[in-house]
């Protein structure tokens, strides 16, 4: 399923209101025994706005991307290239939502576009 990118942490907001993370709070993972390292390096990546962003979302897949207090402070050098690139679809003091370019389809190259309306 589609997920968002947050910062991972304990009872995020994002987490709470039932959306799926890419990442929750490590020491639950690690609790439980798994190992989720593959997965944070690539939101580490996508969340500090590295180069490779873009495929660092589909590889996590993370559909959106939520900036708020936690990913400021916890990203506080990320170069967020998505604020050039991509309208919001939502902001508030809460925070700021944006949703991540589509992967294409590795068949065709095509991006799986438009959306279904309701």
């Amino acid at each position: 399923t589609e997920r968002v990118a947050v910062a991972p942490s304990f009872n995020h907001p994002v987490a709470l209101c039932g959306h799926p993370v890419v990442l929750g709070y490590a020491g639950h993972l690690w609790s439980h025994g798994i190992d989720a390292s593959m997965v944070s390096e690539r939101l580490v990546a996508l969340m500090q706005g590295e180069p490779t962003w873009r495929e660092d979302a589909r590889a996590v897949n993370a559909r959106l991307l939520f900036w708020g207090r936690r990913e400021s402070a916890q990203f506080r050098g990320s170069a967020r290239p998505w604020e050039d690139e991509i309208v919001p679809l939502a902001s508030g003091p809460w925070g700021v939502v944006y949703e991540l370019p589509p992967a294409t389809d590795p068949t065709t190259g095509l991006v799986p576009w438009p959306r279904p309306t309701s």
